[in-house]
């Protein structure tokens, strides 16, 4: 026992973390910048761009304006990430939440050291990065990877402590320094969520007297110092109402929708959750079973917390009709344990018992789908065929096929081995999976906004852009330049030396002067021609020119 607790203390050192990395570095950092930004990375990243530029790192803002979205921490990493590297390329704005998943990897393998072997740990890393919706938003510029960071390592750095006898102080003290980052990063859910996971399991061990202890006050002045040192100035420069709005405004929207779908809803989102942590969290079901719970051994203490954690907090999406599965995606991490728990009893089974066989023939399956998958994808280099609409580029295609066969391969062939390597295996699988075909899928449906908002050729040289009012985010990133917000016009005049202005097609107004329009910008990911996501670019014509203006018509 004492060799092992001195193995698992230095479990940074293990092949095991590293083969890990190499599943994270697949999944979300291999052609991190292939797609353009799309969605709402526009408007983050813009926010921190203009924080770098203009030095204000107190006050979001978009074109001057102050804006309550969320509050920054985001914005901050972004301006830094961006300085870094000194461009404002999609690399430099993903590269935070990238570095979330894999800080939030290696948080996962060395708490799950406590419990279990280096195969479990490993099995409950990878199945925590390749998650289906993991992938996905982890390789974008979302609020969410770095919000699941501070989130769940709040939770699990408080356990960790907590198994490892840390003083109470210290042990309330990390984890709230985590979630008060959590609250600059999203919001409340974050502490709600630590008070919450924590409470119910001191409840379920009885030992809920230790949560009101003096100690867990040196945790609250943690995270009040940790948020403060933010908001306590942002709330003296904006006043309460803006602090409010900042702080409170996105998860009041959510909650003042209204309940008329809440029955859909109760047997729709647990299902909808199900299929986001495909295709590891099929191995959760294995805990219906009294006996695998009865057998759990040096395990229970890790799927007592993490069970307590999931039942604190998944209420607080199921019962609010307007959450979708991302709401509640900081607990992704604490669903990888349990199942790194179930991977690593069926790796470490002989061979022989039931359990082992179910798992290897589970594994023989994925081994089969991993071969039509080689096939599809080289299928999908033809113009033609079932996989036309997947269609990929020659060189993805074959080298995707040509990996996924290897893999395939030796999944089949250890998959009665007690080693990592059937795991391995299929955690690149569905990693190479996400970053090369479905990327690649993306970019074909993709509209190209950088090429579209890159009408500095239409401009004179030197020319100045003025917007009326707040423009779309994505052209306002993408045009790279400042452009500033002036009010619109009521008189048939600019400010001196401003011949070119943007507005949004929504907007009803139209300029009091004679103007001719440039160009429409579509700023939709994908081409829907949908007047709502166009900003119009035009410039005034003076009265001789003999030109008037024509209805807005978007082909």
């Amino acid at each position: 026992m004492d060799r092992e607790m001195s193995i698992r203390r230095r479990w940074w050192r293990e092949p095991q973390l590293f083969c890990l990395v190499v599943v994270v570095f697949l999944g979300h950092f291999f052609r991190l910048d292939e797609l353009s930004l799309r969605g709402e990375e526009t408007h983050r990243g813009g926010i921190g761009i203009e924080m770098l530029r203009s030095g204000d790192w107190l006050v979001p803002r978009m074109q001057g304006e102050a804006v309550f979205f969320r509050p920054p921490l985001q914005n901050w990493m972004i301006g830094v990430s961006c300085w870094l590297h000194g461009e404002t390329s999609a690399w430099a704005i993903r590269l935070p939440g990238a570095l979330a998943v894999l800080l939030t990897a290696l948080l996962l393998y060395g708490y799950c050291r406590n419990f279990l072997s280096a195969i479990g740990a490993f099995c409950a890393g990878a199945a925590f990065a390749t998650m289906l919706q993991i992938l996905e938003l982890g390789r974008l510029a979302e609020t969410e990877s770095l919000f699941m960071l501070f989130v769940s390592g709040a939770l699990l750095t408080w356990h960790w402590g907590y198994v490892c006898g840390w003083a109470d102080w210290k042990m309330w003290s990390a984890a709230y320094l985590l979630a008060g980052l959590g609250m600059l990063t999203k919001g409340t859910q974050a502490p709600v969520y630590l008070v919450a996971g924590t409470g119910v399991f001191l409840m379920c061990t009885g030992q809920l007297r230790r949560f009101f202890r003096p100690a867990h006050l040196a945790g609250l002045l943690t995270f009040s110092v940790v948020f403060g040192a933010w908001f306590v100035p942002y709330f003296l420069t904006m006043g309460a109402r803006a602090s409010h709005l900042i702080v409170f405004g996105e998860a009041g929207m959510r909650l003042t929708e209204g309940f008329s779908k809440l029955a859909a809803h109760l047997l729709e989102f647990p299902l909808n959750t199900l299929a986001c942590t495909l295709p590891w969290s099929l191995a959760l079901l294995v805990y219906l079973s009294r006996d695998f719970r009865a057998g759990l051994g040096e395990a229970r203490p890790l799927a007592i917390f993490c069970a307590a954690c999931v039942l604190a907090t998944f209420p607080s999406c199921w019962f609010i009709p307007a959450a979708v599965p991302r709401y509640w995606l900081p607990m992704y991490p604490c669903l990888a344990p349990l199942i790194g728990v179930v991977a690593q009893r069926r790796l470490e089974a002989w061979d022989g018992m039931p359990q082992r066989r179910r798992f290897s023939a589970w594994l023989n399956l994925a081994a089969v789908v991993m071969v039509a998958t080689a096939l599809a994808s080289l299928a999908s280099a033809l113009p033609f065929g079932p996989v036309a609409a997947y269609r990929q580029p020659v060189a993805w295609a074959i080298g995707l096929g040509l990996a996924v066969s290897v893999l395939g391969y030796v999944t089949l062939t250890t998959c009665r081995a007690r080693t990592i390597a059937p795991v391995f295996a299929l955690s690149c699988f569905v990693a190479l999976c996400s970053s090369i075909w479905f990327v690649n899928h993306r970019l074909a449906q993709s509209f190209d906004i950088a090429a579209a908002a890159d009408h500095h050729q239409l401009l004179p040289p030197g020319a100045r852009l003025v917007s009326f009012g707040r423009i779309h985010h994505r052209f306002v990133y993408f045009h790279a330049a400042p452009i500033e917000r002036i009010p619109w016009p009521e008189e048939p005049r600019l400010p001196p030396g401003v011949t070119h202005f943007c507005f949004n097609a929504t907007d009803p107004r139209r300029p009091p002067f004679l103007w001719q329009r440039v160009a429409v910008i579509d700023c939709d990911r994908y081409p829907s021609g949908r007047i709502g996501d166009c900003v119009v670019i035009g410039k005034i014509v003076e009265p001789r020119d003999d030109w008037t203006s024509k209805p807005l018509v978007l082909r």
